[in-house]
């Protein structure tokens, strides 16, 4: 019994309540570890990937000046 007490006792040291900010200490060491070279080469690829990739262009934009302006007019009316 005393160990499903002490792990929830664990549970909430590190899940502090939602209006609670965590402990900048906890968050630093957390940082330092996962933060290794090898992770940052990982996001540095992947991230270069996503950004060599063309731009996906569902949907081209209707931005007429005058429609703008009708758009502009209406919200004004309201």
């Amino acid at each position: 019994m005393k160990t499903e007490s002490s792990s929830q006792d664990q549970q909430e040291q590190s899940h502090p309540p939602e209006n609670q900010a965590p402990d900048p200490a906890l968050l630093s060491t957390l940082a330092e570890e996962l933060e290794t070279d090898e992770n940052i080469e990982r996001l540095a690829k992947k991230l270069a990937k996503e950004w060599n990739e063309p731009a996906k262009k569902d949907q081209v934009p209707n931005l007429p000046f005058s429609e703008f302006l009708d758009k502009l007019k209406r919200t004004k009316d309201q």
